[in-house]
C-alpha cells in the first residue's frame, strides 16, 4: 500500500504529462453518457491490458472479496493509463489512424473497467476501507487530485487527437473517443458515490481541479459527466450524485 507522499507524486506526475496539451475543440453533440449508479456495467471490448507499473498495495479480505482503496485503484489507474496516453499523444497526421488508434483506445477503456470492477467491490465498506492507505485515511483533498490528474490526462489526450485527426462528430473514430470518456465517466461517478456514502465534499474539492477540461468533455458529447463536473448536476442531496447515492444506499 502507497504512502500519502507517492499518492501526491501520482498525481503531479499525471499533471506533468498534459502540460503542453492542444487547444480544446468544442462540438455540439447529444449526450452519450447514461450510466448513473454506483454498479456499473464493464463495457464489452476486446483487449487485455497488464499491469505496466507494479503497485504495492495491502488488500483488505471480505469472505473471498479482496479490496483496494480508492485511492490505490485510482493510483494504479493512472500508473497504467500513462504510457498509453503518452503514446496517443505522440502521434503525427500522418500515422494517427483508426487502425492504431482504435487498439490504444480499448487498451485505456480496459483498464478503467478493471477499476469500475474494484470500485464496485466497495460498496458498503468502512472509511477505512474505502479511503485506506499505508499510513491511514486519505484526505478528500488528495483524492480529488487524483481524480483531476486522471480526467486531466485523459480527456486532454483524447482532445489532442481529435485536433490531430480531425475527427468529424458521429464518426467511426469520433465514437471511439467519445467511448474512452464514457467509460472514464462511469469510474468517476462510481467513485464519487462510494466516497459520498462515508465522507462528504469530494466532488466540490473536485470541481476547481477540472474546469478546463469541461469544453471537452461536453465537446464529446458527454453532457451527463459535464453537467455533473460543472457543478449543474451535482450535489450529495440532489441531481446526478444525489440519484446515486439514493442507489447505492
Amino acid at each position: 500500500m502507497r504512502s500519502f507522499a507517492s499518492f501526491a507524486s501520482v498525481a503531479a506526475l499525471a499533471f506533468a504529462s498534459f502540460t503542453s496539451a492542444a487547444p480544446i475543440i468544442k462540438a455540439d453533440v447529444g449526450t452519450i453518457v447514461a450510466a448513473d449508479l454506483p454498479i456499473v456495467g464493464a463495457v464489452g471490448v476486446g483487449a487485455d491490458v497488464g499491469a505496466v507499473v507494479a503497485v504495492p498495495k495491502v488488500l483488505r479480505r471480505q469472505g473471498e472479496v479482496e479490496f483496494e482503496s480508492i485511492p490505490e485503484i485510482l493510483a494504479s489507474v493512472i500508473d497504467n493509463v500513462t504510457p498509453i496516453v503518452e503514446e496517443l499523444g505522440s502521434l503525427t497526421e500522418v500515422d494517427a489512424t483508426i487502425d492504431i488508434i482504435t487498439p490504444l483506445a480499448v487498451a485505456i477503456v480496459d483498464v478503467l473497467n478493471e477499476a469500475i470492477g474494484k470500485v464496485n467491490n466497495l460498496v458498503g465498506q468502512p472509511i477505512e476501507t474505502i479511503l485506506g492507505t499505508v499510513e491511514g485515511t486519505l484526505d478528500i483533498a488528495s483524492v480529488a487530485q487524483l481524480l483531476g490528474s486522471l480526467l486531466t490526462l485523459v480527456f486532454t489526450t483524447l482532445n489532442t487527437v481529435l485536433k490531430i485527426t480531425g475527427a468529424v462528430t458521429g464518426g467511426d473514430l469520433f465514437i471511439i473517443l467519445s467511448n474512452v470518456g464514457a467509460v472514464l465517466g462511469q469510474l468517476i461517478t462510481a467513485v464519487l458515490a462510494i466516497v459520498s456514502s462515508v465522507v462528504s465534499g469530494l466532488l466540490e474539492a473536485l470541481l476547481p481541479l477540472v474546469g478546463s477540461i469541461l469544453p471537452i468533455v461536453t465537446g464529446l458529447g458527454l453532457n451527463t459527466l459535464g453537467g455533473l463536473l460543472s457543478g449543474v448536476l451535482g450535489g450529495a442531496n440532489g441531481g446526478i450524485l444525489g440519484g446515486v447515492l439514493g442507489g447505492a444506499l
